[in-house]
């Protein structure tokens, strides 16, 4: 038996529908690979078909999120925080895998400037919010880009509003 992809589906549509029904598949697919998908549960792990669409962290009382393994596909990843939160998002690689890139912050305080904090050898995980002062970020609008650069490694770059005594988001 031929195995079911979307060519053999459009194959069999085609043939039995003048291409009307292709069409109409076509434009489901595009739309399903360009829709965003929302995080609004405690616990979410991220699947290989999720990259390259944006991903909205919607839940204000946080969410553990899983990534899939880094292998070298190029895969992105791209977070949107859609709402202030009261708990901690985290982001975290599977099995050896690891992050590298930086965190950038406006910081909240009296300087109102910028604060950069690099990945460490072993980052494995990225933390949102931290207590209410929002010290590793996590205020509305903040975004995590994540690209699977090599295997076991992601390309990590996140960008947000920080509050109180900023720290690094990786551990």
């Amino acid at each position: 038996m031929a195995a079911l992809s979307v060519a053999r589906i459009n194959q069999y549509l085609s043939g039995a529908f003048g291409g009307r029904a292709r069409t109409a598949l076509n434009a489901l697919f595009t739309d399903m690979a360009t829709t965003p998908v929302s995080i609004a549960v405690a616990t979410f792990t991220v699947l290989p078909e999720h990259a390259n669409r944006i991903l909205t962290l919607d839940r204000a009382a946080g969410s553990a999120v899983l990534l899939p393994p880094a292998t070298g596909t190029g895969a992105k990843f791209d977070f949107y925080l859609s709402v202030d939160l009261t708990g901690n998002v985290t982001i975290d690689t599977v099995g050896s895998d690891i992050m590298q890139g930086a965190a950038i912050f406006e910081t909240d305080n009296a300087s109102d400037g910028v604060t950069a904090y690099p990945t460490t050898s072993s980052t494995d995980t990225l933390t949102m919010y931290t207590a209410s002062s929002n010290t590793t970020g996590g205020i509305v609008g903040a975004q995590v880009q994540l690209r699977d650069v090599a295997p076991g490694v992601y390309s990590v770059l996140y960008f947000s509003e920080a509050g109180g005594t900023e720290a690094t988001p990786f551990s």
